[in-house]
């Protein structure tokens, strides 16, 4: 696991970890909200990291931002994947692993993941289970 700036010096190389770790960076520089999950697969014992970005409470806003992503990527031809958190909060899922590699595509299968808020004050995690 590196800090953001180190994967930038090394001309973007890393793993699903630095990457998380560089796109959460990039959007908090800019004023943005985001969370890190650190994701477990117990069944074929296999682990991944993934960054989500907050969008909004609001559901028909929350639409609103699926639609645009859709009319600028392939419109109608995958879905955008999200979660809904406890507080109602909207997390638009960043990560590369799935296909075709979007805003808010698929989701790695996760039995269980730590998500991490590394700029909350102070930061903290919790456990959920998918």
């Amino acid at each position: 696991m590196r800090s953001a700036s180190r994967s930038i010096r090394n001309n973007l190389s890393g793993d699903c970890d630095d990457f998380a770790i560089l796109i959460a960076a990039l959007i908090e520089s800019i004023g943005g909200r985001t969370r890190i999950s650190f994701a477990y697969n117990t069944t074929t014992g296999k682990a991944h990291a993934f960054t989500e970005v907050y969008v909004t409470t609001d559901p028909e806003y929350f639409q609103d931002i699926v639609n645009i992503i859709c009319e600028n990527y392939w419109p109608n031809e995958f879905s955008i994947h999200y979660t809904i958190d406890t507080e109602g909060h909207y997390w638009l899922n960043l990560d590369w692993f799935g296909n075709p590699q979007h805003p808010g595509g698929e989701y790695y299968e996760y039995t269980y993941r730590t998500i991490y808020y590394p700029t909350e004050n102070p930061p903290y995690y919790l456990t959920e289970n998918k």
